[in-house]
């Protein structure tokens, strides 16, 4: 159902996700040469580690199933007990794409230390997707126990 809150979080959380396609993630810097980590592939200005433009999928087949299951998610509102258990698995999802983009981080601050790296937006989107599933999760429980408990009323 549209008129809960939580549909709208969802909804905004997908369309976050969908918004960080198009944005860099992170910005690796050398006087120089530029290296930029996109969802679907990583841009070297200089073609100092990588090729002009390197292809990257796992970002991007991740953001891509995490805006799906946040669109689902938004249906199974007759389905709470589902509905809480998807949103779960999308926020671990999630955090799965911001552990590869750490692990990026990582192997391209390991091969040059003299790199200067700089968190983009794209990264500010998943986290702002992270926060806006878990109010979604509190929503979704809230009506669950306000359910139940008029259940028990009856």
């Amino acid at each position: 159902m549209i008129q809960r809150v939580q549909s709208l979080y969802l909804l905004i959380s997908a369309i976050a996700m969908v918004g960080s396609l198009a944005m860099p993630f992170l910005l690796f810097s050398l006087p120089g040469t530029d290296i930029t980590l996109y969802a679907f592939s990583i841009v070297d200005s200089s073609a100092l580690l990588f090729s002009e433009k390197a292809p990257f999928y796992t970002l991007g087949v991740s953001i891509v199933l995490t805006a799906i299951l946040s669109l689902i998610t938004i249906f199974l509102y007759s389905k709470r007990s589902l509905q809480m258990r998807i949103t779960i698995y999308g926020i671990i999802l999630k955090l799965a794409i911001v552990a590869v983009v750490g692990y990026v981080w990582y192997m391209l601050t390991d091969v040059e230390p003299q790199f200067k790296t700089m968190p983009q937006i794209g990264v500010l989107c998943i986290a702002i997707a992270i926060v806006l599933d878990w109010l979604a999760f509190t929503g979704i429980k809230k009506d669950d126990v306000l359910v139940k408990s008029v259940d028990r009323i009856r």
